[in-house]
Formats: structure tokens, C-alpha cells, sequence
């Protein structure tokens, strides 16, 4: 009888023991498939990042473009921006050109002072007042 009890106990013991040595072998292959799956997601990660860097540089390239296009281009190059807004801030902005047409449904210029240094040869549209303090009419 005590035989049979030992056999019985040893029985349950490597059953438990088997059961036990499977969940953890399990576990382990579950936590190294996680961490495979993290390093993928590090890697795309890693890649997504860089294209995003490549893209924010290539804005800034744009931007510069646009600026430094405008300033510095070669006689009889014309430049063509096409956007739906265009925010420029500087402190000083100059252009050189021969004729500058501007078109568009609203010109707003807004200054302190706004000078016109040259001869206005024509007003033309449907209303073509001047508003100010100081508006001097030759």
C-alpha cells in the first residue's frame, strides 16, 4: 500500500511538474515572439523617423528655395509660386523687377507708412478711393 501511495505521488508530482515545465516553455516562446514583434515595430519606427526627418528637411530646402529663387534669380527666369496662402515674415523685403502684377479679389497693405514713389497713371475698378490722415492727390 505505501508503494502505491509513493507510486501515486511520484505520478502527480511529474504530471504537475510536466504541466508546469510546458506553461513556462510557452511563456518563454510567447515573450521572445513579443519581443520580436517590438524590434519590428522599433525598426519601422527607426525608418518612419527617418522619412519624416527627410521630409521636414526638404521643407525647409523648399522654403529656402522659394526665398532665396526669388532674390537671386537669373534675368529672364520666372518664378511661379502656386498656394493657397503664402505667409512671408521679414524685416526688409525687397523685389527688383521691371512690372509686378498682383492679382487677386482683396490687396490689403497694411504699414505705418506707405509710400508710392512714382507716378499712378491710372485708377481703375469700382472703388478706387484713398483712405488716410495724410493722402496727397497730384
Amino acid at each position: 500500500m505505501r508503494y502505491v501511495l509513493l507510486l501515486c505521488t511520484i505520478l502527480s508530482v511529474t504530471v504537475l511538474t510536466s504541466f508546469e515545465t510546458s506553461a513556462v516553455s510557452d511563456n518563454r516562446t510567447e515573450v521572445e515572439q513579443l519581443k520580436m514583434a517590438l524590434n519590428d515595430m522599433r525598426a519601422k519606427l527607426d525608418k518612419l523617423n527617418e522619412r519624416l526627418t527627410e521630409l521636414d528637411n526638404q521643407c525647409i530646402q523648399l522654403a529656402q528655395g522659394v526665398s532665396i529663387q526669388s532674390t537671386s534669380r537669373p534675368i529672364g527666369m520666372e518664378l511661379q509660386v502656386h498656394r493657397s496662402q503664402i505667409d512671408m515674415k521679414a524685416r526688409e523685403l525687397e523685389i527688383d523687377s521691371d512690372k509686378i502684377t498682383i492679382t487677386g479679389k482683396i490687396l490689403t497693405l497694411k504699414a505705418d507708412t506707405i509710400i508710392i514713389d512714382g507716378e499712378i497713371k491710372s485708377k481703375t475698378g469700382n472703388d478706387t478711393n484713398l483712405k488716410g490722415s495724410n493722402i496727397k492727390d497730384n
